[in-house]
């Protein structure tokens, strides 16, 4: 019996100690804290919006005469119908106020074909109810001022756009209005005959810094010791200008031909659309004077 009765003392041994074990040793439960949770705060904020293309350019600088300016515009995002474009600093000008000022070009007819504009250089385009300004191409349009009487520097214009879409004022690439006097780029003359007594040809090259309209007259002097009668009409041979020109006194007076033009060095003129990619000497030929019966003395 007692060794039957060992294995029970001892099992209850184990049992009386493991709870007195666990009695004194007081059984904690862990305070878990869940920590806030961290949040980053990221300011909201909208891209503000702007024109990707924005240009402006002229066709003539030449003072007192009507010049075409023609706009680019490109919005960041697209501009709906009864908005405005505000296009301000077009100073200068002759141009007085008009409710009404006729747009042309490709996509005039966005903005029904006419603008509001004030002499102090504010022009503003209502688009049409029906209309929008892509942001996927350029918006093309053109309008036409006259230029100052007198010298002016150019100006840079700004462009903004109000309406269901807000774009603030920036500056346009591009300045414009720049009446000027111009000069020649290139003034050379050569003849054909050096013999006494006999006829000369004179052959003028004439290539002006600004396009010159028709009307325009160029007169070149300083051409004394000619045996040809003052006061006379001399025969000319040559695109742009009149079939006769004015001989007085050692000057003649070419006159450009209604209608015509005299192109600039980049042989461009307001009735062209672009600048060609003919060379100079080519440009040259094209605007050159030749005049005859002229007799060396």
């Amino acid at each position: 019996l007692c060794c039957g009765f060992s294995v029970p003392m001892a099992w209850l041994t184990l049992l009386i100690v493991a709870a007195v074990f666990t009695s004194t040793n007081a059984v904690t439960t862990p305070s878990i804290t869940t920590p806030a949770p961290t949040t980053s705060t990221v300011a909201a904020t909208t891209s503000a919006l702007y024109f990707v293309t924005k240009t402006v350019a002229e066709s003539s600088k030449v003072q007192g005469q009507n010049t075409t300016l023609t706009f680019m515009l490109r919005p960041s995002t697209r501009i709906y119908g009864v908005s405005s474009i505000s296009i301000t600093g077009l100073s200068g000008t002759q141009t007085q106020d008009n409710g009404a000022l006729p747009v042309t070009g490709l996509d005039a007819g966005l903005f029904g074909r006419t603008a509001a504009w004030t002499n102090a250089g504010t022009l503003i385009l209502t688009l049409g109810a029906n209309f929008s300004i892509s942001n996927a191409t350029n918006t093309a349009f053109s309008i036409v001022l006259l230029n100052r009487a007198v010298t002016q520097t150019a100006v840079t214009p700004q462009v903004s756009a109000s309406g269901n879409v807000t774009i603030a004022a920036t500056d346009m690439v591009g300045s414009v209005l720049s009446a000027s006097w111009g000069t020649f780029v290139n003034a050379s003359i050569s003849e054909t005959n050096t013999v006494q007594g006999a006829f000369n040809t004179l052959t003028l090259d004439i290539i002006p810094s600004i396009p010159l309209a028709g009307g325009t007259v160029i007169a070149v002097s300083g051409l004394t010791g000619s045996m040809t009668p003052s006061q006379t009409w001399v025969y000319v041979d040559g695109p742009a200008f009149t079939p006769s020109a004015w001989w007085a006194a050692g000057t003649i007076f070419l006159r450009i031909a209604d209608g015509q033009w005299l192109a600039d060095a980049n042989g461009f003129h307001p009735t062209t659309t672009a600048a060609p990619t003919t060379s100079t000497s080519a440009a040259t030929t094209s605007t050159s004077a030749a005049t005859t019966s002229t007799s060396a003395a």
